[in-house]
């Protein structure tokens, strides 16, 4: 039931970011029951678990104490909105303050776009990868010259994003031009959601400009591709009991009678694979 709430409530805010509706009222009018849903059942869930708090339910509280935050900041706006809309049918003869108001508007709705933003990060689930370290490649495309100085160009703005928010950037590879531009260009991001901000660089990216070799002032197109992979921070490997056999065995080399005779070893087969290990 909650996951038709989310996705329509992450429908109704993307659409009211992108398009302009006849239904705006009617769309604000459900994504304002849907929030005070979900902040009675989060009120609920909280309450209950910090009367039983521990270890494990630490994360989950604070979780849940920055979303209801949130949601009570957006609250607060939406009081803002009316009193302005009050003020603004009221002094109708009065431009300046109309003005004011009208200003005031904009601002109010801006913030409460950025406010519905936020809450619809915070409880649609996120991607599997999403806290995932990244590794980054940027190769030249179509454009000779001029692509590889573009290509140099969009690795260093990736390089400097990364010092921006304070990740790892480890260049791995590097083959620069003679003229200074990149062929190609490999490096490991380490730090905070840097999958979950970079997923979407991935491509072809171009560029339409007066290249610094052009004489005659001809504009001409550039292309470079940009790949970004997860890298997980932990590797999960899960092996069914029904693949592995574990025999016993007897050591090998010196060691007397108690070598010969003692079973002292264990052999593991993994057998899809047909793999051993002692």
């Amino acid at each position: 039931m909650w996951n038709i709430y989310l996705k329509r409530l992450s429908f109704i805010i993307f659409s009211r970011r992108t398009l302009t509706t006849i239904n705006n009222n009617n769309n604000n009018i459900i994504i304002d029951n849907i929030i005070k849903r979900l902040t009675i059942n989060y009120k609920k869930e909280l309450d209950q678990l910090q009367i039983n708090e521990n270890e494990n339910t630490i994360e989950r509280i604070q979780y849940l104490k920055k979303i209801l935050q949130t949601m009570k900041l957006r609250e607060k706006l939406l009081q803002d909105i009316d009193e302005t809309k009050t003020l603004s049918n009221e002094n109708n003869d009065d431009d300046d303050i109309s003005q004011m108001a009208t200003d005031e508007l904009v601002r109010l709705r801006t913030n409460l776009n950025s406010i519905d933003n936020e809450i619809l990060e915070h409880i649609l689930p996120e991607a599997p990868a999403d806290n995932d370290d990244a590794e980054l490649e940027v190769t030249t495309g179509v454009g000779g010259q001029e692509a590889m100085l573009f290509a140099k160009e969009l690795f260093q703005m990736y390089t400097n994003y990364a010092n921006f928010r304070k990740w790892s950037f480890e260049i791995v590879e590097y083959d620069k031009t003679d003229i200074g531009g990149l062929r190609q260009g490999k490096a490991f991001i380490n730090g905070l959601d840097v999958f979950k901000s970079l997923k979407y660089e991935c491509g072809v990216h171009r560029v339409q400009r007066v290249p610094q070799t052009e004489k005659s002032g001809r504009i001409h197109t550039s292309t470079v591709t940009v790949a970004v992979l997860p890298q997980p921070k932990d590797i999960k490997i899960e092996l069914p009991a029904k693949d592995l056999i574990a025999e016993p065995i007897r050591s090998r080399g010196p060691g007397g009678q108690h070598v010969n005779k003692s079973e002292s070893g264990c052999r593991l087969t993994h057998l899809p694979t047909g793999r051993k290990s002692l």
